[in-house]
């Protein structure tokens, strides 16, 4: 809901509620960039055929339907710490990225307020990256020897189910099987050189693309009547196309930011409510409200300065010492909180007639 000073600021300056929001979103795409990570690797996986676990069939038409209907999985040709180490850097990486940004319907979106912390910590994480890669190298040999280790004894378990007679496998079945599974492991440099991390940036199409497809609809809506209605269908996709990427950049980013706000006030406040009887709040939920602070601190690229006035008031109360903090001060700001993140955000200081300037 808009409120009434701004309302009549707009009235006077004869612009509809929907132009302020769509010049306002169209300079919020000005303030950031889609960053899309591509990091790539050598799987490390395998598919299982029924032959790697000693499973045989009946007849050929059993084989067929297996091949068709089952899904024995797959199997892993690197140690599972190996992979493990590999999988929480990449993990590592796209948490960082998301810890900078709003998930929209391009990518991740990241704002130039804080483009060069996310793009200083996203390098040390890629320098990590490749330093692991370059060490399975010098790691190789001990890396395909604890491969064979474990698959010796997988190739025990399968002789056992192939030769019910024998108690223990020859040595040439369990070479050969183990060899099989290394013979899928790719050499040193092809399993380094498969190790890629790259950083991709985009512009939200808006101010250019589609702002030129509006222009051709205000020109097809002011030719005559005889003009076809199937071109005249096709200029209102674009205009609903503008709204669409109007409404979802406004979601993914203004309204994600009030929401999450709102979900953490509302899950502390159920805690007080709960723990009523407890004089101090507990340790779990500052260190939540404060995380929150924080990434709203970084990510408030669009500069909600209500939220950030009772955000900084709330700070201020939970930072104090246990036996000075007063809880209902913290209730009461929480409160204030979810109500005003429950409101349809609007700057009150954006003036379309000016910002526009910057898109064209």
């Amino acid at each position: 809901m808009i409120d009434e000073k701004l309302k009549k600021k707009l009235d006077e300056r004869n612009i509809t509620v929907e132009q302020f929001k769509e010049d306002w979103a169209a300079s919020l795409m000005d303030m950031g960039v889609i960053v899309k990570l591509k990091m790539g690797r050598w799987g490390a996986k395998k598919t299982i055929k029924p032959s790697d676990l000693g499973i045989k069939f009946a007849d050929d038409d059993t084989m067929e339907f297996a091949s068709k209907y089952l899904n024995l999985g797959t199997q892993r040709l690197l140690p599972v710490e190996v992979i493990s180490e590999i999988s929480s850097i990449e993990q590592r990486a796209r948490k960082n990225l998301k810890n900078y940004s709003f998930d929209t319907v391009w990518g991740r979106f990241v704002p130039y307020s804080v483009f060069d912390e996310w793009e200083k910590k996203n390098e040390e994480i890629r320098e990590i990256f490749f330093k692991a890669a370059s060490s399975l190298e010098y790691r190789y040999d001990e890396i395909i020897e604890m491969v064979r280790k474990e698959y010796e004894k997988l190739a025990r378990d399968v002789w056992a189910r192939l030769y019910h007679d024998s108690e223990n496998p020859t040595e040439n079945f369990v070479c050969s099987f183990v060899d099989n599974i290394v013979s899928y492991i790719p050499s040193p440099f092809k399993l380094i050189n498969s190790f890629k991390y790259d950083t991709v940036y985009y512009e939200i199409p808006l101010p250019s693309s589609i702002q030129r497809d509006i222009e051709n609809v205000k020109r097809i809506r002011e030719e005559s009547e005889l003009e076809s209605k199937a071109r005249k269908k096709v200029s209102e996709y674009f205009v609903e196309q503008k709204k669409t990427v109007i409404d979802g950049f406004l979601e993914s980013t203004v309204s994600t930011m009030r929401d999450n706000v709102r979900t953490i006030c509302e899950s502390v406040l159920a805690s007080l409510q709960k723990h009523a009887y407890n004089e101090h709040i507990s340790k779990t939920s500052i260190n939540r409200l404060k995380i929150m602070i924080e990434k709203v601190r970084k990510l408030n690229f669009y500069d909600d300065k209500q939220i950030t006035l009772l955000l900084n008031s709330l700070e201020l109360e939970i930072g104090k010492y246990k036996g000075e903090m007063d809880k209902n001060v913290v209730k009461e700001t929480l409160e204030k909180i979810v109500e005003e993140s429950s409101t349809e955000y609007f700057p009150d200081d954006f003036d379309p007639a000016i910002e526009s300037l910057k898109i064209i």
